[in-house]
């Protein structure tokens, strides 16, 4: 879309309207199914020097705690995005240039959020099964490593 609209502009003096609300929307929709993702794989920044130091008890006792905040606040931030869909969708607001509907993207984002809401309930109820019964249910189990290349050999 950004291609075709600098080429646009560029060759026929024509550029495609609303190319910049509509590529802002893709992105913003794009990072909230995203976040899920990437809290599946662990992939978001994890300050755990110090807890990494506790004792395994108290290191899952603080796990648990955090998952548990965690979860409370993605639950009330894809509540409010969708209470704030509602406001959107009832006052009628549309994009100045597209005339897009915006309700549809911030329900779109809520659904991600509420994806990513998901992950630390499911690690919640692992730590908890896990300092109350032994075990641990995985129900997001861990994505295999990726394949090493292998070591280039010298040629003798």
């Amino acid at each position: 879309l950004v291609v075709g609209n600098v080429l646009m502009r560029q060759i026929l003096n024509k550029p495609i309207l609303g190319t910049y609300e509509i590529v802002g929307y893709f992105t913003a929709m794009g990072i909230s199914f995203a976040l899920a993702r990437c809290a599946v794989q662990n992939g978001h920044i994890a300050l755990d020097y110090l807890v990494n130091k506790f004792p395994a008890k108290l290191r899952l006792g603080a796990e648990i705690v955090v998952h548990a905040i965690s979860f409370c606040f993605w639950i009330m931030a894809s509540w409010h995005m969708f209470k704030y869909g509602q406001s959107l969708m009832a006052s009628g607001v549309v994009s100045p240039t597209a005339q897009v509907p915006v309700y549809l993207i911030v329900y779109l984002s809520a659904i991600g959020l509420f994806s990513l809401c998901l992950v630390p309930l499911e690690r919640f109820l692992n730590c908890s099964l896990t300092a109350v019964k032994g075990f641990a249910v995985n129900i997001f189990p861990q994505q295999p490593a990726l394949p090493q290349p292998r070591p280039v050999q010298e040629r003798r």
